[in-house]
Formats: C-alpha cells, sequence, structure tokens
C-alpha cells in the first residue's frame, strides 16, 4: 500500500484527467479530491469518471464562488478507481480551476 496525490492547475473548458494511473491489478481509493476556483469571478464545476466505456458525472456546473474551494470526494464519499478508471474535470471558463487528488493505492 502506498499513498499518493496529484496536483493539477489551470484547469479550463476542457475535460481534464487528474487522477493518477491506476496500474495493472491494483485499487486506488480516493481519500480526497478538491477543487480551487483561482479565478475573480465564479464558475462552474464539472466532475466526471470513467471506466474507459462509461461516462458517469458526480457533479455538474456546481457553483464555486471565486477564491474559494470546493471538496467533492473525501471523508464521507469515497471512490474506488480500478485499472483503467480516471477522474476528469472542467470549467466553464479558461484556466480557473486547481485541483488536488490523494489516494491511497493497493
Amino acid at each position: 500500500m502506498a499513498f499518493g496525490r496529484v496536483f493539477t492547475a489551470g484547469i479550463g473548458t476542457t475535460p481534464t484527467v487528474v487522477s493518477a494511473t491506476v496500474p495493472a491489478a491494483k485499487t486506488h481509493t480516493v481519500h480526497g479530491l478538491s477543487i480551487a476556483n483561482t479565478a475573480a469571478t465564479a464558475v462552474a464545476a464539472t466532475v466526471t469518471v470513467t471506466d474507459g466505456t462509461t461516462t458517469a458525472t458526480v457533479i455538474k456546473g456546481v457553483n464555486i464562488p471565486p477564491n474559494d474551494a470546493l471538496g467533492v470526494m473525501g471523508m464521507e464519499v469515497k471512490h474506488n478507481l480500478l485499472t483503467g478508471d480516471s477522474i476528469s474535470v472542467s470549467s466553464d471558463t479558461a484556466a480557473s480551476l486547481d485541483v488536488t487528488y490523494s489516494y491511497l493505492e493497493q
């Protein structure tokens, strides 16, 4: 078992993969996914998870006030990623979101 984290800055309108690659025969338990709005105005954030075939929406168009943050996954809301799964984040505003993703690999 090992803990890991990924930092992704400047996410805009194109969905951007923010999760780490899950190696074969491993899983990632998401311990935290935080989204910070770095813009001077409110932005709408969307988070999706995919298994390579099907994409599901976790949150869609959730408003984040300027210079504020949103915890999407963490203490009460755990997600398990398997090989080939990924999490993506997008905004309705260019280069407006920073994301911190932390996980436990097993």
